[in-house]
């Protein structure tokens, strides 16, 4: 399964209340993601995972994965992505 398959996978998961198991496939997707160089996809992945981080109660690896979201967007010029 590609990248983004497999965060769409994460985000049906999340929808779902399956929270726990939607977190490997966030995990997954900004991986792969990174290892092709799609730093944007990467990011909104990235933000994705500090909400499942929070949601569980993870609040500092919740903030640093926020922050590298919004240094992520920043980088590639996404406007929207700084603001979510």
């Amino acid at each position: 399964m590609d990248a983004v398959a497999v965060h769409a996978q994460a985000v049906d998961l999340y929808k779902a209340g399956s929270v726990k198991e939607s977190l490997s496939g966030f995990e997954q997707a900004r991986a792969e993601f990174l290892a092709q160089g799609d730093r944007a996809k990467a990011a909104e992945v990235a933000n994705d995972l500090g909400v499942v981080y929070y949601t569980q109660g993870r609040r500092e690896d919740a903030r640093k994965i926020f922050t590298q979201a919004i240094a992520d967007f920043e980088e590639t010029g996404d406007i929207a992505g700084q603001a979510r």
